[in-house]
């Protein structure tokens, strides 16, 4: 799970975890810094042979007067 609060992250990890019984790591990613990402993709090329992705990005909506 690529995030970019990773202490929000792990206690949701920790459910699906708990939940399935599956594997699931935690890895900081933020996507608005270069290095972030750069760090994120080494990080990943080093520890994994295949990555799967699924991207989802919250947005809130603000309604102004």
């Amino acid at each position: 799970m690529l995030c970019r609060d990773t202490e929000k992250a792990e206690k949701t990890a920790t459910e699906i975890r708990k939940d399935t019984g599956n594997q699931v790591e935690v890895l900081k990613l933020d996507l608005s810094s270069l290095q972030s990402v750069r760090d994120c993709a080494k990080t990943l090329l080093e520890k994994e042979e295949k990555v799967s992705l699924k991207l989802h990005n919250r947005t809130d909506i603000i309604n102004h007067p």
